[in-house]
């Protein structure tokens, strides 16, 4: 969750962003749209 600097100023954190190339980009997305799309199947079974 981000929140403001000013609430956070007394507190210690860390962010970690993701660094991809364009080709490992959309195979990440493809992933995930695949992931989502046997979800959704299964969900239909029931």
């Amino acid at each position: 969750m981000l929140e403001p600097f000013f609430r956070i100023h007394d507190t210690r954190y860390m962010m970690y962003w993701m660094a991809l190339t364009p080709a490992q980009y959309n195979n990440y997305i493809d992933s995930i749209a695949h992931a989502e799309k046997e979800k959704l199947d299964l969900e239909k079974e029931r």
